[in-house]
This record gives structure tokens, C-alpha cells and sequence, in this order.
């Protein structure tokens, strides 16, 4: 695979995730058209975070706008920090 054809993929990849607030699935990135070898590139980069098994996120966001996003889109379930 060529250079340029690996960056456009990337940043497909990465303008998929902004589009989704900085999170995204796995699932849904494959369902977008985007190759789990390009997620595992981004994450190995440092432009993304693996949250937990099949769950990314942007590494530029500070955590807690992460948290306020992603406690927005779950309609604002009950947290629990005991």
C-alpha cells in the first residue's frame, strides 16, 4: 500500500471519529468502510486511545469533556464514583 493512500485513510478515519464527537466503535468503524488496521495505526500513533475492548477515543481531548460527551449522548444516565 502506498504512503498517500495510508494518509488518506487516516485521516478519513480520524474525521469519522470527530464526526462522532471523538468516540467511536469498532463496529462502526467498520460498518463506515474503515479497515480495523487503520484504527490499530491511529492508536500505535498516539491520535487515539483504546477505552476499553472495541471503544476508541481522540487522545486531544482532556478526559473529562470525554466523560460530559459521552454521558450527553447516553441521555445523562445516572453516574456512580463510589
Amino acid at each position: 500500500m502506498s504512503e498517500p493512500q495510508n494518509t488518506n485513510r487516516r485521516e478519513a478515519a480520524i474525521g469519522l471519529i470527530k464526526a462522532r464527537n471523538g468516540w467511536i466503535r469498532m463496529v462502526e468503524a467498520l460498518d463506515a468502510g474503515i479497515n480495523r488496521w487503520t484504527l490499530y495505526s491511529l492508536r500505535d500513533a498516539g491520535v487515539i486511545e483504546q477505552v476499553s475492548r472495541g471503544v476508541y477515543r481522540l487522545s486531544d481531548e482532556p478526559r473529562f469533556l470525554c466523560l460530559i460527551k459521552l454521558l450527553w449522548r447516553c441521555g445523562f444516565p445516572v453516574l456512580c464514583c463510589a
